[in-house]
């Protein structure tokens, strides 16, 4: 049965490094969001820490703020936008 004739099929997918407190938070966040139709992701780590990493943190935060500030720029209301020209 090929791929494409199970669409609804979800992978769980587990990022795995030393600590659990950045690289496999980062890439489990970035699937979470963008792959959340076809991917569940989830993260470990073989000696992990009890808190996130502090850089880390700062990548997620501006992560969000940038998709954030697309997701602004994708919207207008304004009538002169060329989406709302007439042809």
């Amino acid at each position: 049965m090929s791929e494409a004739d199970q669409p609804d099929r979800m992978f769980n997918v587990l990022f795995l490094c030393t600590d659990n407190s950045a690289r496999s938070i980062l890439a489990e966040s970035i699937l979470t969001k963008d792959g959340a139709s076809r991917f569940r992701a989830f993260s470990a780590g073989s000696q992990p820490k009890s808190e996130v990493g502090s850089f880390a943190l700062k990548v997620l935060k501006s992560l969000a703020s940038l998709r954030t500030k697309l997701v602004k720029i994708g919207q207008s209301d304004d009538a002169s936008s060329p989406r709302n020209s007439a042809a």
